[in-house]
Protein backbone atom coordinates (compact mmCIF):
# COMPACT_ATOMS: atom_id res chain seq x y z
CA UNK A 1 0.00 0.00 0.00
CA UNK A 2 1.18 3.50 -0.75
CA UNK A 3 1.65 5.52 2.40
CA UNK A 4 -1.08 8.14 2.39
CA UNK A 5 -3.96 9.59 4.38
CA UNK A 6 -6.28 7.17 6.14
CA UNK A 7 -9.94 8.07 5.68
CA UNK A 8 -13.10 6.82 7.40
CA UNK A 9 -16.24 6.95 5.32
CA UNK A 10 -19.83 6.31 6.26
CA UNK A 11 -20.10 2.96 4.50
CA UNK A 12 -23.74 2.41 5.49
CA UNK A 13 -24.98 5.53 3.70
CA UNK A 14 -22.34 5.55 1.01
CA UNK A 15 -21.40 9.10 1.95
CA UNK A 16 -18.06 9.79 0.28
CA UNK A 17 -17.22 12.70 2.54
CA UNK A 18 -14.62 11.70 5.11
CA UNK A 19 -15.80 11.91 8.73
CA UNK A 20 -12.28 11.48 10.04
CA UNK A 21 -8.92 11.61 8.32
CA UNK A 22 -5.76 10.19 9.88
CA UNK A 23 -2.76 11.75 8.14
CA UNK A 24 0.58 10.13 8.99
CA UNK A 25 2.62 11.58 6.11
CA UNK A 26 4.74 13.73 8.43
CA UNK A 27 5.84 10.71 10.46
CA UNK A 28 7.54 9.14 7.47
CA UNK A 29 11.22 9.10 6.58
CA UNK A 30 10.60 10.35 3.05
CA UNK A 31 9.14 13.54 4.58
CA UNK A 32 11.31 14.20 7.66
CA UNK A 33 14.43 12.11 7.02
CA UNK A 34 15.76 8.82 8.33
CA UNK A 35 16.81 10.13 11.76
CA UNK A 36 13.28 10.75 13.03
CA UNK A 37 11.15 9.30 10.25
CA UNK A 38 9.63 5.83 9.95
CA UNK A 39 9.84 3.87 6.70
CA UNK A 40 7.24 1.48 5.34
CA UNK A 41 9.68 -1.37 5.93
CA UNK A 42 9.98 -0.44 9.61
CA UNK A 43 6.26 -1.16 9.99
CA UNK A 44 6.38 -4.31 7.88
CA UNK A 45 9.28 -5.61 10.00
CA UNK A 46 7.11 -5.61 13.12
CA UNK A 47 3.94 -6.97 11.52
CA UNK A 48 4.01 -10.13 13.67
CA UNK A 49 4.55 -8.00 16.77
CA UNK A 50 1.51 -5.93 15.83
CA UNK A 51 -0.57 -9.03 15.24
CA UNK A 52 0.23 -10.21 18.77
CA UNK A 53 -0.69 -6.79 20.15
CA UNK A 54 -4.09 -7.08 18.48
CA UNK A 55 -4.44 -10.56 19.95
CA UNK A 56 -3.75 -9.19 23.42
CA UNK A 57 -6.47 -6.57 22.98
CA UNK A 58 -9.13 -8.54 21.09
CA UNK A 59 -8.44 -12.31 21.02
CA UNK A 60 -7.25 -12.88 24.60
CA UNK A 61 -8.49 -9.73 26.33
CA UNK A 62 -8.36 -9.14 30.05
CA UNK A 63 -11.61 -8.37 31.86
CA UNK A 64 -10.64 -4.69 31.72
CA UNK A 65 -10.05 -4.82 27.97
CA UNK A 66 -13.37 -6.54 27.44
CA UNK A 67 -15.23 -3.99 29.57
CA UNK A 68 -14.07 -1.18 27.27
CA UNK A 69 -15.67 -2.87 24.28
CA UNK A 70 -18.68 -4.40 26.03
CA UNK A 71 -19.93 -1.01 27.18
CA UNK A 72 -20.70 -0.05 23.57
CA UNK A 73 -23.21 -2.91 23.35
CA UNK A 74 -24.40 -3.16 26.93
CA UNK A 75 -24.85 0.47 27.96
CA UNK A 76 -28.56 1.07 28.63
CA UNK A 77 -29.21 4.13 26.49
CA UNK A 78 -32.95 4.01 27.22
CA UNK A 79 -32.43 4.20 30.98
CA UNK A 80 -29.90 6.99 30.56
CA UNK A 81 -32.20 9.02 28.31
CA UNK A 82 -35.24 8.49 30.56
CA UNK A 83 -33.48 9.74 33.69
CA UNK A 84 -31.76 12.52 31.73
CA UNK A 85 -35.11 13.76 30.41
CA UNK A 86 -36.48 13.95 33.96
CA UNK A 87 -33.43 15.86 35.18
CA UNK A 88 -33.37 18.14 32.12
CA UNK A 89 -36.93 19.25 32.82
CA UNK A 90 -36.63 19.54 36.58
CA UNK A 91 -33.65 21.81 37.13
CA UNK A 92 -31.98 25.01 36.03
CA UNK A 93 -28.48 23.90 37.10
CA UNK A 94 -26.88 20.50 36.52
CA UNK A 95 -23.66 19.96 38.49
CA UNK A 96 -21.34 16.98 38.04
CA UNK A 97 -19.40 16.08 41.18
CA UNK A 98 -16.42 13.96 40.17
CA UNK A 99 -12.70 14.04 39.56
CA UNK A 100 -10.34 12.61 36.92
CA UNK A 101 -12.06 10.05 34.73
CA UNK A 102 -15.35 10.79 36.46
CA UNK A 103 -15.44 14.34 35.11
CA UNK A 104 -12.98 14.92 32.25
CA UNK A 105 -15.04 13.00 29.69
CA UNK A 106 -18.25 14.92 30.29
CA UNK A 107 -16.28 18.18 30.37
CA UNK A 108 -14.63 17.33 27.04
CA UNK A 109 -17.99 16.54 25.46
CA UNK A 110 -19.56 19.74 26.78
CA UNK A 111 -16.72 21.94 25.52
CA UNK A 112 -16.65 20.26 22.10
CA UNK A 113 -20.36 20.06 21.32
CA UNK A 114 -22.22 22.76 23.23
CA UNK A 115 -22.29 26.36 22.02
CA UNK A 116 -19.74 28.68 23.58
CA UNK A 117 -21.40 30.83 26.24
CA UNK A 118 -24.11 28.21 26.82
CA UNK A 119 -24.38 28.72 30.57
CA UNK A 120 -24.89 32.47 30.09
CA UNK A 121 -27.79 32.03 27.66
CA UNK A 122 -31.43 32.36 28.78
CA UNK A 123 -33.26 29.06 29.30
CA UNK A 124 -35.34 29.41 26.15
CA UNK A 125 -32.17 29.64 24.07
CA UNK A 126 -30.30 26.90 25.92
CA UNK A 127 -33.19 24.45 26.01
CA UNK A 128 -31.67 22.66 28.99
CA UNK A 129 -30.06 23.34 32.36
CA UNK A 130 -26.82 25.20 32.87
CA UNK A 131 -23.89 22.81 33.17
CA UNK A 132 -21.15 22.85 35.79
CA UNK A 133 -18.43 20.40 36.81
CA UNK A 134 -17.02 20.64 40.32
CA UNK A 135 -13.83 18.58 40.22
CA UNK A 136 -12.08 20.44 43.01
CA UNK A 137 -12.18 20.51 46.79
CA UNK A 138 -10.66 23.98 46.77
CA UNK A 139 -12.95 25.92 49.12
CA UNK A 140 -12.72 28.98 46.88
CA UNK A 141 -13.99 26.95 43.93
CA UNK A 142 -16.86 25.48 45.92
CA UNK A 143 -17.76 28.90 47.29
CA UNK A 144 -17.71 30.31 43.77
CA UNK A 145 -20.09 27.60 42.56
CA UNK A 146 -22.53 28.38 45.37
CA UNK A 147 -22.61 32.03 44.36
CA UNK A 148 -23.52 30.99 40.78
CA UNK A 149 -26.35 28.55 41.51
CA UNK A 150 -29.58 28.39 43.47
CA UNK A 151 -29.77 25.05 45.30
CA UNK A 152 -33.52 24.76 44.86
CA UNK A 153 -33.02 24.75 41.07
CA UNK A 154 -30.02 22.40 41.08
CA UNK A 155 -29.45 18.67 40.56
CA UNK A 156 -26.07 17.21 41.53
CA UNK A 157 -24.73 14.19 39.63
CA UNK A 158 -22.34 12.30 41.94
CA UNK A 159 -19.86 10.19 39.94
CA UNK A 160 -17.55 7.70 41.63
CA UNK A 161 -17.17 4.11 40.46
CA UNK A 162 -15.54 3.04 43.72
CA UNK A 163 -18.09 4.98 45.73
CA UNK A 164 -15.39 6.19 48.08
CA UNK A 165 -13.35 8.75 46.15
CA UNK A 166 -12.25 11.15 48.87
CA UNK A 167 -12.78 14.38 46.94
CA UNK A 168 -16.13 13.40 45.43
CA UNK A 169 -17.57 11.97 48.66
CA UNK A 170 -16.52 15.12 50.53
CA UNK A 171 -18.31 17.26 47.94
CA UNK A 172 -21.39 15.03 47.96
CA UNK A 173 -21.83 15.03 51.71
CA UNK A 174 -21.25 18.77 51.91
CA UNK A 175 -23.88 19.60 49.27
CA UNK A 176 -26.19 16.94 50.66
CA UNK A 177 -26.09 18.62 54.08
CA UNK A 178 -26.77 22.03 52.53
CA UNK A 179 -29.78 20.64 50.67
CA UNK A 180 -31.14 18.88 53.74
CA UNK A 181 -30.89 22.13 55.71
CA UNK A 182 -32.94 23.90 53.05
CA UNK A 183 -35.33 21.21 51.86
CA UNK A 184 -35.57 18.62 54.63
CA UNK A 185 -36.38 15.15 53.32
CA UNK A 186 -36.70 16.57 49.80
CA UNK A 187 -32.92 16.81 49.59
CA UNK A 188 -33.07 13.49 47.70
CA UNK A 189 -34.71 15.25 44.73
CA UNK A 190 -31.46 17.08 44.10
CA UNK A 191 -29.10 14.12 43.59
CA UNK A 192 -28.38 11.44 40.99
CA UNK A 193 -25.67 8.81 41.56
CA UNK A 194 -23.34 7.06 39.09
CA UNK A 195 -21.36 4.22 40.69
CA UNK A 196 -20.69 0.50 40.30
CA UNK A 197 -23.01 -2.26 41.42
CA UNK A 198 -20.87 -3.51 44.28
CA UNK A 199 -21.32 -2.66 47.90
CA UNK A 200 -19.59 0.63 48.54
CA UNK A 201 -20.39 3.74 50.53
CA UNK A 202 -22.04 5.67 47.68
CA UNK A 203 -23.98 2.70 46.28
CA UNK A 204 -25.35 1.72 49.69
CA UNK A 205 -26.16 5.30 50.62
CA UNK A 206 -28.02 5.83 47.35
CA UNK A 207 -30.09 2.67 47.85
CA UNK A 208 -30.92 3.53 51.44
CA UNK A 209 -32.18 6.96 50.38
CA UNK A 210 -33.83 5.89 47.08
CA UNK A 211 -31.58 8.14 45.00
CA UNK A 212 -31.77 7.64 41.22
CA UNK A 213 -28.74 5.56 40.23
CA UNK A 214 -27.01 4.51 37.02
CA UNK A 215 -24.42 1.73 37.11
CA UNK A 216 -20.80 1.94 35.93
CA UNK A 217 -19.37 -1.54 35.12
CA UNK A 218 -16.94 -2.58 37.84
CA UNK A 219 -14.19 -3.61 35.41
CA UNK A 220 -14.40 -0.38 33.39
CA UNK A 221 -11.54 1.92 34.33
CA UNK A 222 -12.43 5.54 35.00
CA UNK A 223 -10.28 6.98 32.24
CA UNK A 224 -11.91 4.56 29.77
CA UNK A 225 -15.46 5.30 30.96
CA UNK A 226 -16.40 8.29 28.79
CA UNK A 227 -18.65 6.12 26.60
CA UNK A 228 -20.54 4.75 29.59
CA UNK A 229 -23.14 6.56 31.72
CA UNK A 230 -20.22 8.66 33.04
CA UNK A 231 -20.05 10.64 29.80
CA UNK A 232 -23.38 9.76 28.22
CA UNK A 233 -25.71 10.77 31.06
CA UNK A 234 -24.47 14.39 31.29
CA UNK A 235 -24.54 14.48 27.47
CA UNK A 236 -28.16 13.37 27.42
CA UNK A 237 -29.06 15.97 30.07
CA UNK A 238 -27.62 18.55 27.69
CA UNK A 239 -29.80 17.20 24.88
CA UNK A 240 -26.98 15.65 22.85
CA UNK A 241 -27.42 12.59 20.63
CA UNK A 242 -25.77 9.79 22.61
CA UNK A 243 -26.76 7.13 20.04
CA UNK A 244 -24.57 8.89 17.46
CA UNK A 245 -21.68 9.04 19.91
CA UNK A 246 -21.86 5.28 20.46
CA UNK A 247 -22.27 4.72 16.70
CA UNK A 248 -19.09 6.70 16.02
CA UNK A 249 -17.17 4.72 18.64
CA UNK A 250 -18.41 1.41 17.20
CA UNK A 251 -17.26 2.37 13.70
CA UNK A 252 -13.77 3.11 15.04
CA UNK A 253 -13.74 -0.12 17.02
CA UNK A 254 -14.48 -1.98 13.78
CA UNK A 255 -11.49 -0.26 12.18
CA UNK A 256 -9.32 -1.24 15.16
CA UNK A 257 -10.07 -4.91 14.51
CA UNK A 258 -8.82 -4.69 10.91
CA UNK A 259 -5.74 -6.90 10.55
CA UNK A 260 -4.05 -4.89 7.79
CA UNK A 261 -2.12 -2.21 9.68
CA UNK A 262 -2.27 0.15 6.68
CA UNK A 263 -6.07 0.13 6.97
CA UNK A 264 -6.11 0.34 10.77
CA UNK A 265 -5.52 3.94 11.87
CA UNK A 266 -5.32 3.40 15.68
CA UNK A 267 -2.94 0.46 15.28
CA UNK A 268 -0.77 2.28 12.74
CA UNK A 269 -0.59 5.35 15.00
CA UNK A 270 0.34 3.13 17.96
CA UNK A 271 2.96 1.27 15.90
CA UNK A 272 4.71 4.43 14.71
CA UNK A 273 4.52 5.93 18.19
CA UNK A 274 6.05 2.73 19.61
CA UNK A 275 8.96 2.95 17.17
CA UNK A 276 9.46 6.61 18.06
CA UNK A 277 9.29 5.85 21.79
CA UNK A 278 11.97 3.19 21.41
CA UNK A 279 14.07 5.83 19.65
CA UNK A 280 13.88 8.12 22.67
CA UNK A 281 10.70 10.10 21.98
CA UNK A 282 9.47 9.98 25.58
CA UNK A 283 7.20 13.04 25.28
CA UNK A 284 4.02 13.23 23.21
CA UNK A 285 2.46 16.62 22.52
CA UNK A 286 -1.24 16.92 21.69
CA UNK A 287 -2.13 20.11 19.80
CA UNK A 288 -5.82 20.66 19.02
CA UNK A 289 -6.44 23.63 16.74
CA UNK A 290 -9.76 24.55 18.31
CA UNK A 291 -10.64 25.92 21.72
CA UNK A 292 -13.56 23.48 21.76
CA UNK A 293 -11.11 20.57 22.04
CA UNK A 294 -9.15 22.00 24.97
CA UNK A 295 -10.68 19.66 27.55
CA UNK A 296 -10.47 16.73 25.13
CA UNK A 297 -6.74 17.39 25.36
CA UNK A 298 -6.95 17.08 29.16
CA UNK A 299 -8.90 13.83 28.79
CA UNK A 300 -6.18 12.46 26.51
CA UNK A 301 -3.42 13.44 28.94
CA UNK A 302 -5.09 11.51 31.76
CA UNK A 303 -5.67 8.50 29.52
CA UNK A 304 -2.06 8.47 28.39
CA UNK A 305 -0.27 9.42 31.61
CA UNK A 306 -2.15 7.10 33.96
CA UNK A 307 -2.05 4.18 31.54
CA UNK A 308 1.56 4.22 30.36
CA UNK A 309 3.61 5.14 33.45
CA UNK A 310 4.81 1.78 34.82
CA UNK A 311 7.70 0.25 36.74
CA UNK A 312 6.42 -3.28 36.22
CA UNK A 313 5.56 -5.37 33.17
CA UNK A 314 2.31 -7.27 32.72
CA UNK A 315 4.09 -10.51 33.69
CA UNK A 316 5.34 -8.99 36.95
CA UNK A 317 8.94 -8.12 36.02
CA UNK A 318 10.17 -5.08 37.97
CA UNK A 319 11.78 -2.32 35.89
CA UNK A 320 14.52 -0.10 37.28
CA UNK A 321 15.82 3.35 36.41
CA UNK A 322 15.60 4.32 32.75
CA UNK A 323 14.09 0.94 31.92
CA UNK A 324 10.85 2.09 33.48
CA UNK A 325 8.13 2.80 30.96
CA UNK A 326 6.52 6.16 30.36
CA UNK A 327 5.78 8.75 27.72
CA UNK A 328 4.82 12.13 29.12
CA UNK A 329 1.74 13.71 27.51
CA UNK A 330 1.80 17.48 27.05
CA UNK A 331 -1.37 19.53 26.55
CA UNK A 332 -1.25 22.72 24.49
CA UNK A 333 -3.60 24.49 22.08
CA UNK A 334 -3.00 26.09 18.72
CA UNK A 335 -2.36 28.72 17.63
CA UNK A 336 -1.32 30.14 21.03
CA UNK A 337 1.35 27.42 21.37
CA UNK A 338 3.07 28.87 18.29
CA UNK A 339 3.87 31.93 20.38
CA UNK A 340 4.91 30.09 23.53
CA UNK A 341 6.54 26.69 22.99
CA UNK A 342 7.17 26.12 19.29
CA UNK A 343 10.68 27.55 19.49
CA UNK A 344 11.47 24.69 21.88
CA UNK A 345 9.67 22.15 19.71
CA UNK A 346 11.44 23.19 16.52
CA UNK A 347 15.02 23.73 17.69
CA UNK A 348 14.96 21.79 20.97
CA UNK A 349 15.76 18.13 21.72
CA UNK A 350 14.48 15.30 19.53
CA UNK A 351 12.50 13.76 22.38
CA UNK A 352 8.94 14.53 21.24
CA UNK A 353 6.29 13.34 18.85
CA UNK A 354 3.31 15.52 17.96
CA UNK A 355 -0.38 14.96 17.28
CA UNK A 356 -2.46 17.71 15.68
CA UNK A 357 -6.26 17.61 15.82
CA UNK A 358 -8.17 19.87 13.46
CA UNK A 359 -11.77 20.55 12.50
CA UNK A 360 -12.60 21.03 8.83
CA UNK A 361 -15.94 22.79 9.22
CA UNK A 362 -16.78 24.86 12.29
CA UNK A 363 -20.36 25.09 13.57
CA UNK A 364 -20.07 28.86 13.55
CA UNK A 365 -17.60 30.73 11.39
CA UNK A 366 -16.82 34.37 10.71
CA UNK A 367 -15.47 36.03 7.58
CA UNK A 368 -12.08 37.64 7.87
CA UNK A 369 -12.17 41.45 7.93
CA UNK A 370 -11.32 43.03 4.54
CA UNK A 371 -8.42 45.03 5.97
CA UNK A 372 -6.56 41.81 6.81
CA UNK A 373 -5.11 42.22 3.29
CA UNK A 374 -2.98 45.04 4.65
CA UNK A 375 -1.51 42.77 7.34
CA UNK A 376 -0.44 40.15 4.80
CA UNK A 377 0.34 42.77 2.13
CA UNK A 378 -1.53 40.69 -0.43
CA UNK A 379 -5.05 40.11 -1.65
CA UNK A 380 -7.05 37.61 0.39
CA UNK A 381 -10.11 35.87 -1.11
CA UNK A 382 -13.26 37.48 0.24
CA UNK A 383 -14.75 34.17 1.36
CA UNK A 384 -11.87 33.32 3.75
CA UNK A 385 -12.95 32.84 7.37
CA UNK A 386 -11.47 32.68 10.87
CA UNK A 387 -11.85 28.90 10.62
CA UNK A 388 -9.83 28.91 7.42
CA UNK A 389 -7.11 30.96 9.08
CA UNK A 390 -7.05 28.61 12.09
CA UNK A 391 -6.51 25.63 9.79
CA UNK A 392 -3.90 27.53 7.77
CA UNK A 393 -1.97 28.14 10.98
CA UNK A 394 -2.22 24.44 11.84
CA UNK A 395 -0.85 23.44 8.42
CA UNK A 396 1.95 26.02 8.74
CA UNK A 397 2.88 24.52 12.13
CA UNK A 398 2.83 21.00 10.70
CA UNK A 399 5.11 22.09 7.87
CA UNK A 400 7.49 23.85 10.25
CA UNK A 401 7.89 20.66 12.28
CA UNK A 402 8.44 18.73 9.06
CA UNK A 403 11.09 21.18 7.90
CA UNK A 404 12.94 20.72 11.20
CA UNK A 405 12.63 16.93 10.93
CA UNK A 406 10.18 16.48 13.82
CA UNK A 407 7.58 13.68 13.63
CA UNK A 408 3.90 14.66 13.65
CA UNK A 409 0.55 13.11 12.78
CA UNK A 410 -2.75 14.86 12.14
CA UNK A 411 -6.35 13.89 12.77
CA UNK A 412 -9.00 15.92 10.96
CA UNK A 413 -12.67 15.57 11.81
CA UNK A 414 -15.26 16.85 9.37
CA UNK A 415 -17.06 18.74 12.13
CA UNK A 416 -17.38 18.58 15.89
CA UNK A 417 -20.47 16.45 16.38
CA UNK A 418 -21.44 13.42 18.46
CA UNK A 419 -20.38 10.86 15.87
CA UNK A 420 -16.95 12.41 15.31
CA UNK A 421 -16.34 12.74 19.03
CA UNK A 422 -17.22 9.07 19.54
CA UNK A 423 -14.70 8.22 16.83
CA UNK A 424 -11.79 10.16 18.29
CA UNK A 425 -12.49 8.96 21.85
CA UNK A 426 -12.27 5.37 20.61
CA UNK A 427 -9.29 6.15 18.37
CA UNK A 428 -7.15 7.18 21.34
CA UNK A 429 -8.52 4.45 23.62
CA UNK A 430 -7.50 1.84 21.04
CA UNK A 431 -4.15 3.52 20.46
CA UNK A 432 -3.50 3.31 24.20
CA UNK A 433 -4.53 -0.34 24.44
CA UNK A 434 -2.37 -1.30 21.46
CA UNK A 435 0.55 0.68 22.89
CA UNK A 436 0.19 -1.05 26.26
CA UNK A 437 0.27 -4.43 24.54
CA UNK A 438 3.38 -3.50 22.54
CA UNK A 439 5.17 -2.26 25.66
CA UNK A 440 4.18 -5.35 27.62
CA UNK A 441 2.39 -3.43 30.37
CA UNK A 442 -1.08 -3.46 31.87
CA UNK A 443 -2.65 -0.09 30.94
CA UNK A 444 -5.30 -0.27 33.65
CA UNK A 445 -5.38 0.93 37.23
CA UNK A 446 -2.96 3.38 38.80
CA UNK A 447 -1.22 1.35 41.52
CA UNK A 448 1.33 4.00 42.49
CA UNK A 449 -1.40 6.62 43.00
CA UNK A 450 -2.91 4.42 45.70
CA UNK A 451 -0.10 5.65 47.95
CA UNK A 452 -1.59 9.15 47.85
CA UNK A 453 -5.02 7.80 48.78
CA UNK A 454 -3.59 5.89 51.74
CA UNK A 455 -1.63 8.92 52.86
CA UNK A 456 -4.71 11.14 52.69
CA UNK A 457 -6.59 8.64 54.87
CA UNK A 458 -3.69 8.56 57.32
CA UNK A 459 -3.34 12.35 57.54
CA UNK A 460 -6.99 13.41 57.57
CA UNK A 461 -7.25 13.29 61.37
CA UNK A 462 -3.73 14.60 61.99
CA UNK A 463 -2.29 18.08 62.34
CA UNK A 464 -0.20 18.79 59.26
CA UNK A 465 2.97 20.75 59.88
CA UNK A 466 5.40 21.74 57.17
CA UNK A 467 8.86 20.33 57.78
CA UNK A 468 11.14 23.15 58.86
CA UNK A 469 14.45 21.59 57.86
CA UNK A 470 15.69 22.73 54.46
CA UNK A 471 13.01 25.39 54.05
CA UNK A 472 13.28 29.11 53.47
CA UNK A 473 10.78 31.45 55.10
CA UNK A 474 10.38 34.74 53.23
Amino acid sequence: MTLCDFEMYNKETGDSMAKLIYDFNNLLSDKIGNKNGVAEQDINDISEFLRKAQETVFVNPSAEHQAVFDILEKVDLSAIKKLASEVRQSCENFVVLGIGGSSLGSMAIFEALVDNGYIYMPREKRGGPRFFVEDSIDPEAIGGLLTAIDLKETVFCVVSKSGKTTETMTQFLYFRDLCEQQFGDDWVKHFVVLTDDNQNFLHDYAKENNLPMLIIPTQLGGRYSVLSAVGLFPSAVLGLNIENMISGAKSMLKVGKTQNVWENAPLLSAAINYINYKRGKNITVMIPYSETLNIFDDWFCQLWGESIGRNKTADGRILEGNNRIGQTPIQVTGPSVQHSQFQLYLEGPDDKTFTFVGIKNFKKDIKLPPKICEVFDKEIPQNKTFGDLLNIERVASERALTMFGKPSETIIIEKADEESLGKIFMFFILKMLFTGAMLGITPFGQPAVEYIKREVARLVDASIEQETQHTIVL
